[in-house]
């Protein structure tokens, strides 16, 4: 039996017309033209690609891997949802190296973590569960924290996010601003919480200077 997978494909129909789509098909190497039952699977399953004049023919081709935020877009991030990245954990290396005693910002996310009834971020209830359900005395020991998150498979970034308190204009002033921790296994994954978290507070801001 062949290796079936949900796979994309990149069709390409003349006169140089191109679409992308995902069928099931035999799964093929990277760049090998795929056989004629493959096309015929293909053509059903598409449905109005069979009345297509002519059909090129079809090359596997990966979804492109996504590009990493540039410095350049952060900035038009921090200029239009007001708000920035400030401390950064990477939990990975912060396990790895038992930095839990000792490094004051490690100690400041774990504190965190530990209050109950803290308003937190949503991405950070999975950390905050695993840190509620230790035992009294694990949990007051920082190093043990990093373990129990580590164990259950969240080693990614803690940011905590910056967003201005008061705004006299339209470029953030950060002289006075909300915080909160955000959780991501990537930081550009951070980044894009960061952003709705942002403009949850401008329409915040918004609703009350109309109510003032």
């Amino acid at each position: 039996m062949p290796n079936f997978e949900r796979i994309t494909l990149i069709i390409e129909s003349l006169p140089g017309a191109r679409a992308q789509v995902q069928v099931n098909i035999p799964t093929p190497m990277p760049g090998m033209r795929l056989e004629t039952p493959a096309h015929t699977l293909a053509i059903d399953a598409l449905g109005w690609l069979g009345k297509q004049p002519a059909v090129a023919g079809f090359v596997y081709g990966g979804l492109p891997a996504p590009q990493a935020m540039t410095g350049q877009q952060r900035i038009e991030a921090i200029r239009s949802h007001h708000v920035r990245a400030g401390e950064i954990i990477d939990l990975a290396c912060a396990t790895a190296t038992l930095r839990g005693d000792g490094d004051d910002l490690v100690c400041d996310l774990l504190d965190t973590l530990r209050r109950v009834g803290c308003v937190m971020h949503p991405s950070m209830q999975p950390l905050h569960r695993v840190i509620s359900l230790m035992d009294d005395d694990y949990q007051s020991n920082n190093n043990e924290c990093l373990v129990a998150l580590s164990e259950e498979g969240l080693l990614g970034y803690a940011i905590c996010f910056h967003a201005p308190a008061s705004n006299p204009g339209d470029e953030p002033m950060f002289d006075d601003y909300y915080t909160t921790w955000i959780y991501a296994e990537t930081i550009d994954a951070a980044w894009q919480h960061a952003i709705a978290w942002g403009d949850e507070v401008l329409a915040r801001k918004a609703q009350k200077e109309l109510a003032a």
